[in-house]
């Protein structure tokens, strides 16, 4: 499918008769299409509609060019994010790629590559992997993306064996860079910088945060190679919690946040803990 500005929802999609949504192309895609979205602005926030079958019958979405718009919920599995702009959506403590476990599909098998994440709105993560009804996705590949500028947690991550490579974040405007829970993350040759706090918001950021206090698992991840540099003082290295002491939720320690490895990683400029 062809999607373009000057297109039409009414045509068939061909690059001769392209398609003005991206979304109707999501409606209209089944597993191993592509959908190549020509330059241009999008104000659209993406749903997918259907999933593929396999890594050989995705579903792909590919921006051919400069293509800007608000970003995705991936509700289905072996769906690929390539190459967007995303930017300007608002949203109300989700993300501007949300991949979501519904009680009937799970976006498992997801690949986010090779977008730009940037200049974001308050309480709007950049990519979030969000838990419903204790389903949650797995097995997804975040590679090669930036996310920059952000004014909320750039990443979510739940579910288990997602690998997170080749990314750079920067430019942490008091909020965390992640968020880990799961199990058996990867996290490789990620470049993190420019880590700062704004006087008066309230927050303590941090580069890697957990919870005790939710009833969260977080174990059996690995931090490899990356590079974490410029934190200033107001901007903490990490805080990993198990223990949720006070919660009558959780009361105690948990038994369940344990096992992250670090090795061969670079920390340079560093201001606390």
């Amino acid at each position: 499918y062809y999607v373009s500005t000057t297109g039409s929802d009414l045509n068939p999609g061909t690059q001769s008769q392209p398609l003005k949504t991206i979304q109707r192309a999501a409606d209209l895609a089944n597993a191993g299409a592509t959908v190549y979205v020509q330059p241009g602005t999008y104000p659209e926030h993406v749903s997918t509609k259907k999933g593929g079958t396999g890594e050989s019958a995705r579903i792909i979405f590919k921006a051919n060019g400069l293509v800007t718009m608000k970003g995705f919920h991936i509700y289905h599995p072996y769906v690929t994010i390539d190459g967007f702009d995303i930017t300007g959506h608002q949203g109300g403590y989700r993300g501007h790629i949300t991949v979501v476990s519904t009680n009937s599909s799970k976006g498992d098998y997801c690949k986010i590559i090779n977008n730009t994440i940037r200049d974001g709105l308050p309480q709007t993560q950049g990519i979030i992997f969000e838990r419903i009804n204790g389903r949650i996705s797995n097995n997804c590949v975040i590679k090669n993306n930036l996310l920059t500028n952000l004014r909320y947690t750039f990443l979510g991550i739940d579910g288990d064996n997602h690998l997170i490579e080749d990314n750079i974040l920067e430019k942490l405007n008091s909020s965390d860079y992640i968020y880990l829970f799961g199990h058996n993350h990867v996290f490789r040759h990620n470049i993190f910088r420019q880590g700062n706090s704004i006087e008066g918001t309230g927050n303590h950021p941090d580069w890697l945060q957990t919870f005790g206090d939710n009833c969260g698992v977080s174990s059996g991840h690995l931090f490899e190679e990356n590079y974490i540099e410029g934190l200033d003082p107001g901007v903490q290295l990490g805080q990993i919690n198990s223990g949720g002491v006070g919660s009558s939720q959780c009361p105690g320690l948990s038994n369940d946040i344990k096992d992250i490895t670090f090795r061969r990683n670079v920390f340079a400029n560093i201001g606390h803990n």
